[in-house]
């Protein structure tokens, strides 16, 4: 995986006029960029002067022109190196609806001529102390948000209030600093501009609360030098539980700033502590194959795919066979299947029939041929596929490596008529959600093949879902800019994400289906006869911490054969099987869940006779107390994809 390099700047804890020279200071140490004031000291002073003067004449003040001699920052040289300070003198919490005016000017200035020289970002602390200011403080922003487009803002918030930031009244009465975020975020309609800033407080919240912050957009990670320890060499280092947090924060962003900070009369300041971050995001630890594989997959959207609908391409199937677990369990459910199929080493002489059904480029033919060695049975194998591409590799394997062992077959398992039928029935047909690439279909129209007492590998799967927070997934599906991308579900492997609740079972499929009676060869497929596969699902889940709700995580458990299973459900991932990411259902609209809430999802499997389809609903209700016999709902989400409106899978 290649190594993105932490990019690393320093906020001095004094700075003189020249600039200039503190960026070659900075590039002397080894940072990359520079926090400074926007505005001088002198400043402040200047609108310290005005407080005697009538109001009139303080508004023009504030709307004068800077001088050069009012800031930091006066030209745009170098400013693709410079994060701005807005003042920390100045705050939005003054009863005085005046004060509280040209507190808002004051900023807008400074703003505005950020945006003028081009500042790379401006940093900003929370700007109230007051509950009740808090949301004209929210109001305000989201106009600054609207206004300067182009201007990144980054909104400091500390990971525990009062744990040694730099104001520690800097707290808007909310019970922790995440709820002051989430509060300020859904103010701001989740506003992919609103950046975080998160300052690495000298206490850490608990490891529950820790994985709120990941799901969260967090731009730069500010850490004090306060934050960080001496180790017996003098090098500063971060406590364990802060390394772990901070190796895992850097994964999400590549963007730290180490803040001096003084200590009584002696000010911290900055040393190799930059390389110690440095060495923690470049050094995550040994890869697992399935992270190895997935690096460029963090996150990234996917479409379902459609191999019922869709032909799919050469470089598909070759991804998948790249996977070498899921195709030696494959092997061991068939070997086991053939031992049992036929128990005495004697009975070799009776060939065991084979259907490969969806055959693809065919390495399930040969895993399928390898377990008959290992078992010495004598087997029969058809090859059946109905991409007409695929199967000209099928005829070209049959060619140069199966000969006789294999005939291939091109058509569609559910009204394929073969000359016998099977003993074993080997099928990959699993998406993300176990049943989403339509294997209950597909395999209630094949089940026909089988003879009585016949063997269907796989022989079940069960589908597991449970709500998660994800700002960057959200975002992500809000940049496909159209209200079907969130009616859609996307295959994804997770990464910036909250997974707030184990998964719960919702549903699951079993093969052959005992509801179904299909032993006669000249039977129809089932195409127009699936209403049993058609599901609704309700699960329940609570929590001890507040939460957004952006979507829900799908995942499914297979049972090959017997006891040879795989899975993608995180308690019981098979290890380095890397075939499937989970699938993610996401919502139109974030919805909130507090503290101690009961969070109920709905989900939909249903059918027609030419599609299939998912909807899905979020509904957060109370706790239930002593005193009540259910919980009383809150809030809820729309049905999303009502009547397979924008996403069907085609039968």
């Amino acid at each position: 995986m290649p190594e993105t390099k932490l990019t690393v700047g320093i906020q001095p804890h004094s700075l003189d006029r020249d600039v200039t020279a503190k960026l070659d200071q900075c590039d002397n140490s080894g940072h990359d960029f520079l926090v400074v004031p926007i505005s001088h000291p002198s400043f402040r002073e200047k609108m310290e002067q005005t407080r005697d003067l009538e109001y009139m004449s303080r508004i023009q003040a504030v709307q004068a022109p800077f001088t050069s001699e009012d800031l930091f920052i006066r030209t745009a040289k170098h400013c693709e190196r410079l994060v701005g300070l807005t003042s920390p003198w100045v705050r939005m919490d003054s009863p005085d609806e005046r004060e509280r005016y040209m507190a808002e000017k004051v900023l807008e200035k400074e703003l505005s001529w950020s945006a003028h020289i081009g500042l790379s970002a401006v940093l900003m602390p929370l700007l109230t102390t007051s509950p009740d200011r808090f949301t004209n403080y929210a109001r305000w922003l989201c106009r600054i948000l609207h206004d300067y487009a182009f201007l990144q803002i980054w909104i400091r918030i500390p990971l525990l209030l009062n744990s040694e930031s730099t104001d520690p009244d800097e707290s808007v009465g909310l019970q922790d600093s995440w709820e002051q975020w989430a509060l300020l975020k859904q103010i701001c309609d989740h506003s992919p501009r609103l950046q975080l800033a998160l300052e690495i407080t000298a206490d850490l919240p608990d490891p529950k609360f820790q994985s709120q912050w990941y799901a969260e957009p967090v731009k730069c990670l500010i850490i004090p030098t306060t934050t960080f320890t001496t180790n017996a060499k003098g090098f500063p280092v971060l406590s364990k539980p802060h390394q772990n947090f901070i190796q895992r924060l850097t994964q999400l962003t590549h963007y730290a700033v180490i803040e001096e900070r003084q200590v009584e009369d002696r000010v911290c300041e900055t040393g190799n502590h930059h390389k110690f971050l440095r060495y923690l995001s470049q050094n995550p630890g040994e890869l697992s194959t399935l992270e190895s594989f997935a690096a460029g997959y963090k996150d990234y959207l996917q479409a379902p795919l459609q191999p019922l609908m869709d032909h799919l391409e050469s470089a598909t199937y070759a991804t998948f066979e790249q996977d070498p677990v899921k195709y030696q369990l494959y092997e061991k459910a068939v070997h086991q299947a053939l031992v049992d199929r036929f128990p005495s080493a004697t009975e070799s002489d009776h060939t065991c029939v084979i259907f490969v059904v969806g055959a693809g480029r065919g390495p399930l033919v040969d895993r399928s041929l390898a377990a008959a060695r290992s078992a010495n049975r004598h087997v029969r194998v058809y090859a059946l596929e109905k991409n007409p591409n695929a199967y000209v590799t099928l005829q070209h394997k049959k060619e140069t490596t199966w000969h006789e062992q294999v005939t291939v077959v091109f058509g569609d398992m559910r009204f394929w008529n073969p000359p016998e039928q099977a003993d074993i029935l080997v099928s990959e047909l699993l998406g993300s959600f176990g049943d989403n690439e339509l294997s209950p279909e597909c395999l209630d129209g094949a089940q026909r093949l089988l003879r009585p007492g016949g063997i269907s590998i796989p022989s079940s799967y069960a589908s597991f879902v449970a709500p998660l927070s994800s700002s960057k997934l959200y975002n992500q599906v809000l940049a496909l800019n159209g209200p079907a991308h969130f009616q859609t579900p996307f295959v994804v492997l997770f990464d910036a994400v909250d997974t707030l609740y184990p998964p719960q079972k919702v549903w699951q499929f079993n093969h052959p289906n005992p509801l179904l009676c299909t032993g006669d060869l000249t039977a129809p497929g089932l195409r127009s006869e699936n209403q049993h596969n058609a599901r609704y699902a309700v699960n329940t889940f609570s929590t001890d911490k507040a939460a957004f709700i952006h979507g829900m995580a799908g995942y499914f458990d297979c049972v090959l054969y017997k006891d040879i299973t795989m899975s993608i459900h995180p308690r019981n991932h098979t290890p380095a099987m890397f075939s499937w990411f989970p699938i993610f259902f996401p919502l139109n609209k974030p919805i909130f869940a507090p503290k101690d809430a009961v969070v109920e999802t709905h989900l939909w499997r249903l059918t027609s006779s030419s599609k299939v389809w998912y909807e899905w609903c979020v509904v957060v209700k109370s706790a239930a107390t002593d005193a009540e016999a259910h919980s009383t709902p809150l809030t809820s989400t729309t049905i999303h994809n009502l009547n397979g409106s924008s996403y069907w899978i085609g039968l």
